[in-house]
């Protein structure tokens, strides 16, 4: 063994990240040749190069040991402890319902719940860069799924579903594949346009098929979002305009037909303007400390409170909860803006800002649409409306997030 391994191993002895290990050997190594490259310049044999080389590089403890410092996996405990804090109040809408509904919803959260908080756990020391070269994988993946939904799903009113196992999902399983597809997608520069807005505009129609017109509005503006970024700056304008003509062509054909796009609009018009008039009555009246219990006249169906759940929540506990509330929902935002700024690796930046778009949209639209501000497109507000799938969902999101953060310091070297 030369004196350039020995001396490496000796740093690297005191580095725990078996990824760090690697990196931070191959950058030393690298500049210990190039200096040893110099002192052969000066007429020194190789020995005597190899030899002043270590002598200048410094104690290999100290090394080792600031290397470790800055490049060991980290944890975003502030995030962390926010997202606990949203599962601890979750438990408030199943014990909401169990008053009007099945005791099993209780139940159900629970394992819910411990499901996510595994998910996230996973996620989290997972390395998020492994999944770099895997976005077309989970693209077809992903539309396989919206296949099977679309031919063997249930349908539910105007809306597909699909049965896993004792619970019924949605169309909105597949965001997360579609998430490290398009993050994935947006750090290649090897796609044509037509291939790429093919990617584009399959999973919208799919989602407009089975009745999903929120999740379908929510995946083009992921896709778009993403695609303007890195790699595919100039490939997202013409996505964009693309896409503007696109809709603009469906609309029109819908209208000739009498179907589809139309449809969204009856949204605004039909049964939820009479849960909004309730959602005006019980806001008006919530207080700063809540009423405890929801007043005799107003028929709390979980079909649409589950989605307008902010508004039995603030009239049952106050306007001081919701206030709470919100600050922590917008507190977990701003530690995932933190994350996205601090990450310089594409890929992570990439996935920290589609799960930003993802849960800053889902939250405002959620609770501007309890407040009767815009459309009713079924979009939960993320760790407060109720669902088994849409809890774990939002978990793997926030999963995502703390993998980039603790693994951001060290995939960044790779660059």
């Amino acid at each position: 063994m030369d004196m350039k391994e020995a001396f490496l191993n000796r740093v690297t002895a005191h580095i725990r990240s078996k990824e760090a290990k690697k990196v931070v050997r191959l950058e030393l190594y690298q500049h210990m040749r190039e200096l040893s490259s110099l002192w052969e310049e000066e007429g020194m044999t190789k020995e005597e190069a190899e030899k002043k080389t270590i002598e200048q590089m410094g104690s290999p403890a100290q090394i080792g040991k600031k290397m470790n410092k800055l490049h060991r996996p980290i944890v975003d405990w502030f995030a962390l402890l926010t997202m606990i804090s949203l599962i601890a109040l979750s438990f408030l809408t199943p014990i909401l319902f169990t008053k009007v509904s099945s005791s099993d919803m209780l139940k159900m959260h629970s394992i819910g719940v411990s499901i996510s908080v595994c998910i996230v756990g996973l996620l989290m020391f997972f390395n998020y860069e492994k999944l770099k070269n895997k976005g077309l994988f989970f693209y077809i993946v992903g539309c396989l799924f919206l296949l099977y939904m679309y031919f063997f799903g249930t349908v539910k009113g105007s809306r597909t579903f699909v049965s896993i196992g004792p619970v019924f999902s949605s169309a909105y399983i597949t965001f997360p594949l579609f998430l490290l597809s398009w993050a994935s997608f947006t750090v290649r520069d090897r796609m044509s346009f037509l291939a790429s807005s093919f990617l584009l505009v399959f999973p919208f129609f799919m989602f407009i098929r089975m009745g999903y017109y929120g999740p379908s509005l929510l995946y083009i503006l992921l896709a778009l979002c993403l695609t303007g970024t890195g790699k595919w700056k100039r490939k997202g304008s013409h996505l964009s305009i693309w896409f503007v003509v696109l809709i603009l062509s469906a609309y029109a054909a819908s209208l000739l037909r009498g179907t589809t796009l139309p449809k969204i609009i009856d949204l605004w018009r039909e049964k939820p303007y009479q849960l909004f008039s309730e959602s005006f009555y019980l806001l008006s009246r919530a207080g700063w400390f809540g009423n405890g219990v929801l007043p005799s006249t107003v028929e709390l169906n979980t079909k649409y409170y589950v989605d307008l759940i902010f508004v039995p929540l603030t009239y049952m506990y106050g306007w001081l909860f919701s206030l709470f509330l919100l600050f922590l929902m917008s507190f977990l935002l701003f530690r995932m803006y933190r994350t996205f700024i601090g990450t310089r690796e594409p890929f992570g930046r990439a996935l920290t800002l589609g799960v930003i778009i993802l849960y800053g949209v889902t939250c405002v639209w959620g609770l501007l649409m309890g407040m009767g501000k815009v459309p009713f497109l079924n979009v939960s507000v993320p760790f407060v409306s109720y669902g088994v799938i849409s809890f774990m969902i939002n978990a793997s999101f926030i999963g995502f997030v703390l993998s980039v953060y603790r693994w951001k310091n060290i995939n960044s070297l790779k660059e």
